[in-house]
């Protein structure tokens, strides 16, 4: 009998050991290492501010042509339409916002502006789209001749490419450039299609340039606004965000005649409220800078 119960006390601590070093072993599996703990969760270093990304260059579009023969519009056209379509190409791939016009008739008028010397005009279109820089370029398809191709007669048409950049607040040109190629047959686009491509490889390089030489860093700064109304509102905003290097602007916050609206800018306070301080469409008078806020008094 004591050798029954020996066996037994003996079996019940082998099987409360067996499990337990089970259960070590199951814990071990679920439970990373401290290498992999560190790899998997990374210790967060308290203070240190997050960068926000900068935000995207909002560029338009416009091709147009001036010398177009009325008989082969067609040629023409097909050679706007394919350098439009291969700038933006490159302007999306390249990291910027490209604005589309929207609807065709605004589309024409920024074309007829260009067309008839005006570019200031057509930055001032593209400018209320929202679009920060305008890329206008000429296109030139103009029919040469008829040469022989395979023994048959073959219309040919020239392939020249004007590229201009413009900052549409200032009128900066910060890109002017052309480039020609032989002349080709109507369908034959590889010619002009490879002057556009050229033209965008120092097109797009001086963009970025003149971004990163211009334009600080984005600050975050607040403006305390007095005697504005609720109503009023929305069209300080929009006055607001007309304001060159000012990326964002909006209400955090109002109470009995009191705005508070957050902004992000492109400079320095200092910079920003002489901007605000000659904004024509709104009469403000700046009564206040301290630290990233700005004292703005809204005049009747």
């Amino acid at each position: 009998m004591r050798s029954f119960l020996c066996f037994i006390t003996f079996l019940a601590f082998f099987s409360l050991f067996a499990w337990m070093t089970l259960a070590d072993a199951n814990e071990t599996e679920r439970s990373p290492s401290p290498e992999a703990r560190e790899v998997v969760s990374p210790p967060l270093h308290f203070g240190e501010d997050v960068l926000p990304s900068k935000a995207k260059i909002k560029v338009m579009v416009a091709i147009y042509s001036i010398e177009i023969d009325t008989t082969f519009l067609g040629v023409a056209s097909e050679g706007n339409r394919n350098a439009e379509n291969q700038i933006e190409s490159r302007l999306l791939e390249s990291g910027f916002e490209v604005i589309d016009t929207g609807q065709f008739t605004r589309k024409k008028m920024i074309e007829v502006s260009l067309m008839r010397g005006d570019p200031l005009e057509a930055n001032r279109i593209a400018n209320d789209f929202g679009a920060r820089i305008l890329i206008r370029g000429e296109v030139r398809r103009s029919f040469v001749g008829v040469r022989q191709v395979l023994g048959r007669p073959t219309r040919f048409f020239s392939n020249e490419v004007r590229l201009k950049a413009f900052e549409t607040k200032t009128g900066q040109v910060l890109f002017s450039g052309y480039e020609t190629r032989p002349p080709s047959g109507s369908g034959a686009v590889i010619p002009l299609e490879d002057a556009t491509a050229n033209l965008c490889n120092k097109l797009i390089p001086a963009i970025k340039n003149h971004e990163r030489n211009d334009n600080p860093q984005v600050q975050r700064y607040e403006l305390s606004v007095s005697h504005i109304s609720f109503d009023a509102l929305p069209n300080f905003i929009a006055v607001l965000k007309k304001i060159e290097g000012l990326e964002k602007a909006e209400v955090n916050g109002f109470k009995a005649g009191q705005a508070l609206i957050v902004t992000e800018y492109h400079g320095s306070l200092m910079k920003l409220a002489e901007q605000i301080g000659r904004m024509k469409k709104i009469r403000v008078e700046v009564t206040g800078l301290q630290s990233n806020q700005i004292s703005i008094n809204v005049k009747k």
